[in-house]
């Protein structure tokens, strides 16, 4: 799970939930040029070279080597647009509020900056429902690659724990 790099500077409480789903539901969520980034690429095999989204070489590598795959349809091509909304949206503030059964899945050693593993702890002490934590090797992107030890850990964990969840 991707909670962020760094635990928000607002606590988790009913009306930010409820500001974030209002923008949610039904706000604007345009956003001036100053908070528009790209086109850019998703993934660049050298940031010094070319700058994209995601700067991890892995996410290079998984991007490149499955979504580049032929028939994909995938575009190595992305804008980010940040709008200027109430309340920022953070996964982390919404984290008490989630209403069903959670597996987090999460890698000491993720890459991704915003796949904080600290964050993810805290915000997984935050979801109130029935819910389980797996420390999973080999980073953000390990588990995707099929076949392979982790993806079939991964997809064994995730489908135990949904046939728990649903035939209960």
């Amino acid at each position: 799970p991707v909670f962020g790099a760094t635990v928000p500077d607002r606590s988790p409480s009913p009306e930010v939930m409820a500001r974030i789903r209002a923008t949610l539901d039904g706000g604007d969520v345009s956003a001036t040029p100053a908070a528009r980034v790209g086109p850019l690429p998703v993934v660049s095999s050298s940031q010094l070279a070319c700058k994209s989204l995601l700067t991890p070489i892995q996410a290079f590598r998984w991007f490149i080597e499955y979504g580049g795959r032929p028939g994909s349809g995938w575009v190595n091509e992305v804008s980010r647009v940040i709008p200027d909304t109430p309340v920022t949206y953070s996964p982390f503030l919404c984290a008490p509020f989630v209403q069903a059964s959670a597996m987090f899945m999460v890698a000491p050693d993720d890459e991704m900056v915003h796949a904080d593993y600290g964050v993810a702890r805290q915000a997984y002490n935050l979801v109130p429902t029935d819910k389980c934590w797996h420390d999973i090797a080999d980073g953000h992107f390990g588990l995707l690659y099929y076949p392979s030890e982790r993806f079939e850990e991964a997809s064994a964990l995730q489908a135990d724990f949904l046939h728990a969840k649903l035939l209960r």
